[in-house]
């Protein structure tokens, strides 16, 4: 989970990290807080990106806030991450095919990089926001004259390409697409 501050407080007397830190250790709901579902490395920083069998019944924190090193999980800038999230997409015309280029390059280095492998972890998001739909990047446009990265994604995968794909983050994904994903991971 990519955990970030994504706009300044307001009406708040309290840091980000200390209103993270109040949930994780007191959260009103459970006695100890929500620490004991965070997976928190063994040190600051951590060197390689855990397994799953490390992972288990935890959530990784991508750490999109406070300094190096790391100390909830990973930072997002990190070098055990390789990231594909070109999510400005100037208009639906022009825009949309330079997305779908940044997504096959994503997947590519994500089928190039042997997954595990070379320890890091491939993160490939779909979606765009800025500027356009989120819906129509993912679906394309209702009259159809452009289509969505959710199924241009589909065919491309359909047509034999990609092998492992790492993480595919995606808005309103379909069956289809899940299911390439799921085959090759």
């Amino acid at each position: 989970m990519r955990l970030m501050e994504e706009v300044d407080k307001i009406n708040s007397d309290i840091s980000f990290i200390e209103a993270f830190n109040r949930y994780r250790f007191n959260d009103t709901r459970t006695r100890d807080g929500a620490a004991k579902h965070l997976w928190i490395p063994p040190f600051p920083g951590p060197s390689q990106v855990p397994d799953l069998g490390e992972l288990r019944g935890k959530v990784l924190i991508l750490q999109n806030f406070g300094p190096q090193p790391a100390e909830f999980g990973i930072k997002w800038e990190s070098p055990l991450l390789s990231i594909q999230d070109q999510f400005v997409i100037p208009d639906l015309h022009a825009g949309m095919d330079q997305k779908f280029d940044a997504i096959v390059e994503g997947l590519e280095r994500a089928a190039n990089g042997t997954g595990i492998h070379d320890g890091r972890l491939y993160l490939g998001h779909l979606s765009g926001s800025v500027y356009v739909l989120p819906i129509e990047v993912a679906a394309g446009t209702r009259n159809g004259k452009i289509q969505g990265m959710n199924d241009r994604t589909g065919e491309w995968l359909r047509a034999g390409n990609g092998r492992t794909t790492g993480v595919v983050i995606m808005d309103f994904p379909g069956k289809e697409l899940v299911r390439e994903i799921l085959m090759r991971n």
